[in-house]
This record gives structure tokens, sequence and C-alpha cells, in this order.
């Protein structure tokens, strides 16, 4: 399987990171929306109960409770109500229920606490005709004894309302991921931009190119060392390069001089009919140029090292007088044939 290129890379990785955060804030966001709904919630129903419950305890007797019940709390926009005896959690002893919960009670919880006081308890239901509802019951003391009083709303609204804030985070959240995505793509490639640039660089260097160089941007960052780290392994590169020149040089400078008397005393042999003397001094001076040439070959070995700093070149004495023999004994049948002495 073929690897993503670096740029790609980064930008997944943004986007990928991007994406958790943006998923963790919503998230934080939907539960604490969540939570406040439910509270503005739970502070409506606390305000609508209050009042059914100063109604029970206001209440002179039985009849008058229902009277009032039913013209004030029968009919409502958005709650519900319901009031039984404590002793009682039968749907036929129901001393009041509102219209909506005629064809289905709430769900009638344990008595707990004192009447008239001012908790209460706050339970959510799934009711087959109204869907998931909030239940708030409290005890309440009437003409008739102890009774439990319940309001009740739909939580529907407020599903509603988290799914239409949840449809529009997710929404305004793939929207910016895509914008970081692209906006990610862009920095990444303005970023490896001087990569690019070295790649470019480094396709057009030649042997006849190696003064090129990565122009460096920022010398501070991390593109800007790995351009100095390049230009200076270029640097390396072309002192290589002209010391293998240098050497190519050299050696064909030092290797003229030997051929250049083998070829002479080969021509001279040749040409003439000499004796058995003149055939054997050639023959010595070959055998001479030859090891010569030897010494010479090894000599540039060690150069050759010395250049690529492979060893020091080692120190040593050399008498004069037989480096100067030397030398003459190598042009002095170049000398001759030219008819030039040379005294030593």
């Amino acid at each position: 399987m073929k690897k993503l290129n670096i740029r790609w890379q980064l930008t997944l990785w943004y986007g990928a990171v991007l994406t958790l955060i943006v998923a963790g804030f919503g998230s934080s966001v939907y539960l604490m929306l969540q939570q406040h709904l439910l509270a503005r919630t739970d502070f409506e129903l606390e305000e609508e109960l209050g009042e059914l419950v100063l109604e029970v305890s206001l209440a002179s007797d039985a009849q008058e409770l229902k009277r009032q019940l039913q013209q004030r709390f029968f009919q409502h926009a958005s709650f519900d109500f319901q009031v039984s005896p404590r002793a009682s959690n039968h749907a036929h002893s129901m001393i009041f229920r509102s219209q909506r919960l005629e064809a289905e009670s709430l769900p009638i919880p344990k008595p707990s606490g004192p009447a008239n006081s001012t908790a209460s308890i706050k339970s959510s239901y799934r009711l087959k005709n109204f869907g998931e509802t909030r239940v708030a019951s409290r005890m309440a003391k009437g003409p008739s004894g102890e009774y439990i009083v319940q309001a009740t709303i739909s939580l529907r609204p407020m599903r509603d309302e988290l799914a239409a804030v949840m449809d529009t985070m997710l929404t305004a959240g793939l929207l910016a991921i895509a914008a970081a995505l692209l906006g990610g793509y862009g920095l990444a490639k303005r970023a490896l931009s001087p990569v690019d640039n070295m790649a470019t660089i480094a396709q057009q260097i030649t042997g006849m190119r190696l003064a090129d160089r990565i122009a460096i941007a920022n010398p501070s960052d991390e593109l800007g060392h790995l351009a100095r780290t390049f230009n200076s392994m270029l640097d390396r590169l072309q002192r290589a390069v002209e010391q293998l020149r240098r050497f190519t040089a050299d050696a064909a400078h030092e290797l003229r001089t030997p051929l250049a008397v083998l070829q002479t005393e080969s021509e001279v042999a040749l040409r003439s009919e000499g004796t058995i003397e003149d055939y054997r001094r050639v023959a010595e001076v070959t055998l001479m140029e030859t090891k010569r040439l030897g010494k010479l070959a090894e000599r540039l070995l060690l150069l050759s090292r010395f250049d690529g700093d492979l060893q020091w070149l080692p120190h040593e004495d050399v008498p004069l007088d037989a480096l100067v023999a030397d030398v003459v004994d190598q042009f002095r049948l170049l000398a001759e044939s030219q008819r030039i002495a040379i005294q030593f």
C-alpha cells in the first residue's frame, strides 16, 4: 500500500486533532445546554406545582377543591396536573386530572416528607400518549387530608430544541473541519515548499554545477538547519571532486615522463641495429622505468589517501643527492635524444 506524502499526513493529523477538539467542545456544549434546559423545565414545573399546592391548601372542603381545580387547571397550554389522595394510587380514586390526563394518569410516587413541604420529587417518564415527560410531585394538606399533587410537561419541545442545536453544531463543525483541512493543506504546502526547492536544486546539480547552493530563508528553523546541512554536504562533495580532478591531473603529469622514456628507448632500439650490450642497456632502462612506474603508482595511491583524509602523509628524510640523481637519470635519455648534455 502506497504511503501518503508528508503534506497529506500533516493535513490529516491536523484535521483529526481539530475533529477531536470540535467533538469534545460540541459534546460539552450539548450536555451543558441539556442540563440548562432541564433545570429551566424543573423551575417552571415548580412554579406551576406551587400554585396547585396553594389551591389545594386553601380549599375549605372537597367540593370546593374539585370546583377550583376544574376551573383553573383543567385546561393548560403546556402543563398537565393531577391530584390524588396520599393513601391511594388507583386511577378511580383520583381527586382531579387535567383534560389530557383523562386517558392516561401519571405514575404516583411513594409518599415522602410531611405535607406542605417545599421539597418535590422530579422524575422523567415515557407515557404512551405523551412520550417523554417531566413530572414534579409534592405532598399537600387539603380539606380531606393529605394529597399527592403532581404537575407534568412534555419534554418534546426540549428535545426538539436540543436536536436543532445539534444539527447546527454538526453543520458548523463539518464546515469548520472542511475549512481547516483546506487551510491545513495550504499551510503544509507552504511550510514544505523549501523541501521542494531543495529537491529541484539537487536534481539540477551535476559535475559541472557543483557550485550551486540552496538559499536559506530562515536559518533558525528546522528547514533552515536541513538546508545548511545540505549545503555543507555539497561543499564536501565539491572539494572531493576537485581533489579527484587534481589527482587525475597529477597522475597524468607524473606518468608522462616514464612513459616518454620507455617510448624513446624503444624507438632508438628499433631504428638501429645495436650490439647485445645496447639491447641489454635498453632492457635495463626499461626495467628501471618500470620499477619507477611501480613506485610512482604507490606514491599516487598514497597521495590519493592523503587527499581523501584516509591517513596523514608520513614524513621521512630524503637524501637530496639521490633524489637529484634519480631526476637526472629520468631525463638523461630524453636529453641525449635532443643532443643535450647533463652534468651531475
